[in-house]
């Protein structure tokens, strides 16, 4: 009986210690508010509504390569528009504003397509908006 109470000691003794080290291991959570949870939404949204067409595509960082057809279609349309005077993809901007990225949004341009409250909300948009202009060295004037 003693051998039994001292492997159930031995083995609770242990399953604290492995508790203890999962949850050691875990880093804190982000916070659900703020400027870098409002970015990784952004970051979210951008991925899912804006890659597609404004990413890197296999382009990568090298515009000047001359192989448009790596390039995505509101990617290399930046491109042929500004000749390589700002950044093609979106993410490596520095000049965005939260009311020009919400006009475009809102809007549209050419082939790309306005996304409504419905798909982009306004949150959505503030938050997008908090992802594209975290480059600027300025806090977004977008609202929380």
């Amino acid at each position: 009986m003693a051998r039994y109470t001292a492997l159930v000691a031995i083995a609770g003794t242990l399953f604290l210690g492995a508790a203890g080290l999962a949850s050691a291991r875990k880093p804190a959570p982000a916070p659900a508010n703020g400027p870098a949870a409002q970015i990784a939404r952004g970051d979210k949204i951008f991925q899912t509504n804006c890659a597609a067409c404004h990413g890197h595509g296999s382009g990568g960082d090298d515009y000047l390569t001359g192989e448009h057809w790596k390039y995505l279609p509101g990617t290399l349309a930046i491109y042929v528009k500004y000749q390589n005077a700002v950044p093609p993809a979106l993410e490596d901007r520095t000049d965005l504003t939260h009311e020009v990225i919400e006009y475009y949004v809102r809007n549209g341009i050419s082939i790309m397509p306005q996304f409504r409250k419905t798909v982009v909300s306004d949150q959505d948009l503030k938050d997008l908006s908090a992802y594209l202009m975290r480059n600027n060295g300025r806090a977004s004037t977008a609202k929380k």
